[in-house]
């Protein structure tokens, strides 16, 4: 069991990280939306899927 003063910490570290987080997304989408042309957010969505359902599918074994 975690102490007031240690729960109330890492809810502090959890929201710091979370906004470093954010920061770090959106500095990476602006340099990507510098570029020419538009990007298709709809395109990179579908095909993480894609990648997340093969990687699921894909059985890995040592």
């Amino acid at each position: 069991m975690l102490t007031l003063v240690e729960k109330i910490l890492f809810v502090i570290a959890t929201l710091a990280s979370l906004y470093f987080t954010y920061k770090g997304v959106m500095r990476i989408v602006g340099h990507i939306s510098s570029g020419q042309g538009k990007v298709n957010w709809a395109a990179i969505y579908e095909n993480g899927i894609q990648i997340a359902k093969f990687n699921e599918e894909t059985q890995w074994t040592l």
